[in-house]
């Protein structure tokens, strides 16, 4: 069997994952927050209360994902071609998807909630990332932030250049494969996501996400994936049931147990590239834009 050359990406690298071995459980962590300090204190006199720490619980509760497929045993014993071989990279492939997935989806959740969302940010220039680094996400975040578009907006990002006019883009000394943006002052990570995995958005544009993602969202993992093939199970219901045994077939289960949360909502930001800017190639001279930098969904 030949394959077809194509390009997937795992969320699972960007994002924090912690292995458990229950079903539901809470985090502790402390809440971000400097003391006041310590007052001054007269010989002999009494030493003053300070105010302690606070602290939040991070609730987690695994669910079940999963799917089936199946082959006849005529196809398994008279083909020369490594079916279980191809099944099994098939299950994995749509357990990576389903990573990316459920990983999307949390992230989205400070602009989607029901309570106070926040509003999408608007990329018009070079100047607006500078803003998301060093103002919102500051010296707590910027540092330790990583870039994440796709093919599209890799495409708007190679266009802005220097004064020198060469791209802002490189790739690192020490591993060609990996890449990061000059911001500024800021040589920040950049990753890039295959359109097929992180798709563009007609209305807004490319998608664009800034900030440190393995304090962002958390990836609660009770059990990957797990595998079994069976020649006498029946699984499915109506149209899609099957009988392995009645049938003579080979059925595959794939099952993982997974869940995921956001940390720190104030660690990351998502926003699109505005079209109209992609489209133009707008932002070649480096030097800013005539966007406001407001925060526009």
């Amino acid at each position: 069997i030949n394959h077809l050359r194509d390009a997937e990406f795992s969320m699972r690298r960007l994002v924090s994952v912690r292995k458990v071995t229950t079903s539901s459980g809470e985090d502790t962590y402390r809440k971000r927050g400097h003391g006041a300090g310590f007052s001054s204190i007269s010989e002999g006199g009494k030493i003053p209360k300070i105010a302690g720490p606070k602290f939040f619980r991070l609730p987690w509760k695994v669910e079940k994902y999963g799917g089936f497929m199946f082959a006849t045993n005529e196809l398994l014993s008279d083909t020369d071609a490594n079916i279980v071989g191809e099944v099994t990279e098939w299950f994995a492939d749509n357990a990576r998807v389903t990573d990316n997935l459920l990983v999307l989806a949390t992230l989205r959740e400070k602009y989607t909630r029901k309570d106070n969302p926040e509003s999408y940010e608007v990329v018009e220039s070079i100047d607006d990332l500078k803003r998301i680094l060093n103002v919102k996400l500051g010296q707590t975040f910027a540092p330790t932030s990583t870039i994440v578009t796709n093919d599209d907006g890799l495409q708007w990002l190679d266009t802005l250049k220097d004064k020198e006019g060469r791209t802002l883009i490189k790739e690192a000394e020490n591993d060609p494969l990996k890449r990061y943006i000059s911001v500024g002052f800021r040589k920040v990570p950049l990753e890039v996501i295959p359109n097929g995995d992180l798709p563009t958005d007609l209305e807004k544009g490319a998608p664009i996400l800034v900030g440190d993602f393995k304090e962002a969202c958390k990836l609660i993992d009770r059990n990957h994936l797990s595998l079994k093939a069976s020649d006498v199970a029946a699984i499915g219901t109506g149209d899609d049931a099957v009988n392995a045994f009645g049938e003579d077939l080979t059925v595959w289960r794939g099952l993982e147990r997974l869940d995921c949360k956001i940390k720190d909502a104030e660690s990351y930001y998502m926003g699109h590239i505005k079209p109209e800017t992609t489209a133009a190639g707008a932002g070649e001279s480096g030097t800013g834009s005539t966007g406001t930098g407001e925060n526009k969904g």
